[in-house]
């Protein structure tokens, strides 16, 4: 399911991933979230990032300035007070301390402890399954050093797709014939 790009009610606007467009050329004109408080007439640039750890205030300030030239934009455009918030959780929740002068700008209940904690999950998520890729061909690799594949008598290289698969699959199989390596 695909989210929507735009949440509105009568107080706030929520852009989600949506470029800006300007009349001078932008090239970073697409922030993960805008925020529109349209009571207070602000606007907030945030973009979020998960860098590695000892990489979170240099990631911080390259937020701050690749915005700068869209916030003055916007601003002018839009006329409103615009502000970039850059969220920045190292990839094991490592917060700069001006994380929370951020948060409290957006003026909402935000849970940094919730932030640092999906963070660390979604990085461990990460390199799971690239571990899991690593292992797979490392055990395909030990495999085809043992063993010799080839086209077996009953493959078939017109190959029909199964569409009732859940998976990829075709009607007949895929037959390979293996045999030992001599060493």
């Amino acid at each position: 399911m695909i989210q929507p790009q735009v949440k509105e009610n009568e107080s706030t606007k929520i852009l989600w991933e949506m470029p800006v467009h300007t009349d001078i050329t932008v090239t970073h004109n697409r922030p993960d979230l805008i925020y529109i408080d349209k009571l207070n007439n602000k606007t907030y640039l945030i973009d979020i990032t998960v860098p590695s750890d000892y990489n979170i205030g240099a990631k911080e300030i390259e937020k701050l300035s690749k915005y700068h030239l869209l916030k003055t934009e916007v601003s002018r455009l839009w006329n409103t007070q615009v502000t970039v918030i850059p969220i920045v959780i190292g990839s094991t929740g490592v917060v700069a301390k001006s994380l929370k002068r951020y948060t409290d700008k957006l003026d909402a209940n935000i849970d940094i402890t919730i932030l640092q904690k999906q963070a660390a999950i979604h990085t461990s998520i990460i390199i799971s399954k690239r571990f899991a890729k690593v292992q797979t061909l490392i055990g395909i690799a030990g495999f085809l050093k043992k063993f010799k594949v080839e086209p077996s008598p009953k493959t078939s290289y017109d190959l029909k797709f199964d569409p009732t698969a859940m998976i990829l699959n075709t009607k007949d199989g895929i037959w390979v014939k293996t045999s030992k390596r001599q060493q």
